[in-house]
């Protein structure tokens, strides 16, 4: 005779329980298992009511989970994306909106487009006339082209021609770098269409260029100069430059500081085309005698601020080109003629005698003797640095009181930026 032996009641109870609670039938006590002690009427009625609450904790606790999940997960709004263990990765943005033309469907005028882009910067601009055909021609005669500053910056040559094409009025290509053109040929030398430029103030000093057939396409092009600088550069004894820059008849400022490469054909032919000519820098130029000779007796009458100090030949101004210059020029308000030491007293005489100088600067002039300058004392500033001493500097002060005595060390006729300046040329802003 079998006897039962019964294990203990809390752990058989707790594994009965918790296959009830698992909802596990086929673990309820059978007829035949004799080691569970049957359950009581109460008891039983204790563990539904305990299987019950813990099937409705369950569902709270997975609704509320959903919930924050919800509420937490970064839903982005793309179409596709990528998805890689612990991190979403997201590829190009797919609009779901549709494909309307409203610039169409509106029949919005060229001139409105014009406005909008009137209010972007030059990189939104490009990315705009990038989206379609329509934008690309509005934005190439957007009035955003009309300044351009491109200091010391790179650009190949097809680059550079394009922009400058776009009816732009004030360039600034200071120390710009221009690297040959993309494609393997020269866009300057291949190209054979005539180009027109709507320039009316560039600065083109210091920029260097692959040849010297970049600078020639870009003078071509000019028609509409007022200011010019071409500061630095070499015309290597080409009147080619010369002669577009004299097409150019309302040209107003011209800036020709340290060029080198002038013959007697292109400085015959820039004051034969120049005739409006008001501010002039030719300082250290390297003329030669006959270029200097012939300047000063072809110069505009209308020059009212001339610079020509310095000279590669030392002796190359003299007294009789100088009262061949203030005969030429007898409108000259300001007049730089430092450096040039072979200019005596009978130049300074003829220099004096103009009615509208106002300012003159002939420092290191060692051929004036100073006490003549003495008779300056109806100029409104004078700079004689390094011909006298400072006990007759001092002196010379005392007894031209009205006279500002080496004010001025540097000298900015016709130059495009001017201190305190930064960025604009002849007054022109350059910038957005």
């Amino acid at each position: 005779m079998d006897i039962d032996v019964p294990l203990n009641p809390s752990t058989s109870e707790d594994k009965h329980r918790l296959s009830i609670l698992e909802g596990n039938e086929n673990n309820m006590p059978s007829s035949c298992d004799t080691r569970k002690t049957p359950l009581t009427g109460a008891e039983y009625l204790s563990l539904n009511n305990s299987r019950k609450r813990y099937s409705d904790f369950n569902d709270d606790h997975a609704s509320m989970s959903m919930d924050i999940s919800d509420n937490i997960r970064l839903k982005p709004d793309i179409v596709t994306f990528a998805r890689t263990p612990g991190i979403y990765k997201y590829r190009r943005r797919v609009s779901t909106e549709p494909k309307i033309d409203f610039f169409s469907v509106f029949n919005i005028p060229t001139h409105v487009i014009h406005v909008i882009f009137s209010f972007l910067n030059k990189k939104d601009l490009v990315n705009a006339m990038s989206t379609c055909c329509r934008f690309y021609v509005a934005g190439l005669t957007a009035p955003n082209w009309m300044r351009l500053d491109l200091y010391q910056r790179t650009i190949p040559e097809n680059t550079l021609l394009n922009l400058l094409s776009r009816k732009t009025r004030v360039a600034r290509l200071s120390e710009t770098m221009i690297t040959p053109s993309i494609r393997n040929a020269s866009f300057f030398t291949t190209n054979t269409e005539p180009l027109t430029f709507m320039l009316t103030h560039l600065d083109i000093g210091r920029a260097s260029f692959p040849s010297i057939d970049g600078l020639i396409t870009i003078l071509s092009a000019c028609r509409k100069l007022k200011a010019l600088s071409l500061e630095s550069q070499s015309l290597d004894d080409d009147g080619l430059i010369c002669e577009a820059i004299s097409m150019n008849r309302d040209l107003d400022c011209l800036d020709l500081s340290m060029v080198s490469g002038f013959d007697l054909r292109g400085i015959e032919a820039i004051c034969i085309g120049c005739r409006k000519l008001r501010f002039l820098n030719m300082s250290w130029v390297g003329l030669g005698r006959d270029c200097i000779a012939s300047l000063c007796r072809h110069l505009p009458d209308t020059i009212t601020h001339l610079n020509l100090s310095g000279s590669k030949d030392r002796n190359s101004i003299s007294d009789q080109d100088v009262e061949s210059l203030c005969a030429s020029c007898p409108s000259i308000v300001e007049c730089d003629l430092s450096d040039n030491v072979s200019i005596t007293d009978v130049g300074l005489e003829a220099i004096l005698g103009l009615e509208n100088l106002q300012v003159l600067s002939l420092s290191r002039c060692y051929g004036i003797d100073p006490f003549n300058f003495m008779s300056c004392g109806h100029l409104h500033q004078l700079n004689i640095f390094g011909t006298m001493t400072e006990d007759g500097e001092r002196v010379l002060k005392l007894t031209l009181p009205g006279t500002q005595i080496n004010t001025s060390v540097f000298n900015h006729i016709a130059k495009p930026t001017v201190p305190p300046s930064v960025s604009s040329i002849w007054n022109q802003k350059t910038r957005d």
